[in-house]
C-alpha cells in the first residue's frame, strides 16, 4: 500500500502513522519529499490496512501499489499461467483481493467434449461456484462488484 501523507500534516501525525504500520505489524518504509511524505507498506490484509490508515489524521491518499503505478486496468488470466484448474480458483481471487478489474477464464458447458486445454477449462457449475465466491469476496473487501450475476 501506498499512504499519501496530507502536505499539512504535523510532524506528531507523520509519527502516529508510523506507528500504525509498526502496530499492525507490516513492513514499511517512510519517504519524505520537499511537499509531503509518503509510507510505503508490504504485508498484511490489503483492505484492513486501507481502513487503517485512511481513518488517521494527516493521511490525504491510501491506494494498492499497481493503481499509483500504471494507469492500465488489471487484468486477471490465470489459466494460462497455471495449467492447473486446481489453481484457478485462488489465483482468481487472489487477483481479486489485489484489485484487478477483470478476469479472464476459459469455459464450457458441463458434459461438453473437452478443448484442447481442458486441465484450465472450468464447466459451467465450477464456474458458477466461482462466480458466487468472486460476489462474496467483493462484498467482504466492501468494493462495488462489476462482475456478473
Amino acid at each position: 500500500m501506498i499512504v499519501i501523507i496530507r502536505a499539512d500534516a504535523t510532524e506528531e501525525q507523520v509519527h502516529a502513522i508510523v506507528a500504525r504500520a509498526v502496530s499492525l505489524g507490516v513492513a514499511h518504509h517512510l519517504s519524505r519529499g520537499a511537499e509531503r511524505a509518503v509510507l510505503l507498506t508490504s504485508g498484511g490484509d490489503a483492505s484492513l490496512l486501507e481502513q487503517e490508515f485512511s481513518s488517521l489524521p494527516g493521511v490525504d491518499e491510501v491506494l494498492p501499489l499497481v493503481l499509483r503505478v500504471s494507469h492500465l486496468p488489471i487484468v486477471v488470466g490465470p489459466a494460462p499461467g497455471s495449467r492447473q484448474r486446481s489453481m484457478i480458483e485462488p489465483l482468481v481471487l487472489a487477483g481479486i483481493a489485489a484489485g484487478a478489474h477483470g478476469i479472464v477464464i476459459e469455459a464450457q458447458r458441463t458434459g461438453a467434449s473437452p478443448s484442447a486445454d481442458g486441465k484450465s477449462v472450468l464447466d459451467s457449475e465450477q464456474l458458477g461456484r466461482l462466480t458466487a465466491q468472486m460476489h462474496t469476496l467483493k462484498a467482504a473487501l466492501g468494493v462495488g462488484s462489476p462482475l456478473p450475476s
